[in-house]
């Protein structure tokens, strides 16, 4: 995978610019001057870290619908995770799915099909899904429309009387660290 910025190739180059500071002496002429502080060797070796690690974890993320083998993702029941909706265009990653990866902190992987009642009990709780938030590609959601919810979210709404049905086979199955299969399976949507 290509960056566009490799955090090992920093070199003395960057110390140098970090570390360099204009200055006037005596007489009112800048001059360069090297100032190693114990405080920019610090801030140096954070931002250095800081660098590091994005690169690391970018390299390393998966979006775990295919793993590094070449596997499918795998929804709740076991089987091949298949698509929640495309209008509107749900999941995480805003393709249609609920895969997730370990930037994904809600772990938006219910595919559930949306009510009025979740609507208001999830408005009530500070999360309003149905007001539009284009900036963030987001349409608001109506009763009927199906999305990826946070795994949390819908067992909370389970636990208050207000989940959604789910369609297990879009279901990912990192929901079952979180909810079991025998209380997913009371809130099935029933195939046509």
């Amino acid at each position: 995978m290509y960056f566009l910025f490799q955090p090992w190739t920093i070199d003395h180059r960057l110390w140098t610019f970090f570390t360099t500071f204009k200055i006037r002496d005596g007489s009112c002429k800048t001059k360069l001057h090297k100032y190693r502080s114990p405080t920019m060797k610090k801030l140096f070796f954070l931002l250095f870290m800081g660098f590091h690690i994005g690169a690391i974890a970018q390299q390393n993320t998966t979006r775990m619908n295919v793993s590094t083998n070449g596997v499918k993702a795998k929804n709740v029941l076991g089987g091949e995770l298949e698509s929640c909706c495309f209008e509107p265009m749900t999941g995480y990653f805003r393709d249609g799915y609920c895969r997730t990866d370990m930037m994904d902190r809600g772990v938006h992987t219910v595919c559930a099909i949306m009510t009025q009642e979740f609507l208001d009990y999830t408005k009530s709780k500070g999360n309003d899904l149905s007001t539009p938030w284009p900036q963030f590609r987001f349409p608001g959601l109506k009763p009927g429309d199906k999305w990826c919810l946070c795994a949390s979210r819908w067992l909370e709404a389970h636990h208050a009387g207000f989940a959604p049905k789910v369609d297990l086979k879009a279901t990912h199955e990192k929901t079952l660290s979180i909810v079991d299969l025998e209380i997913l399976r009371l809130y099935v949507v029933e195939e046509k």
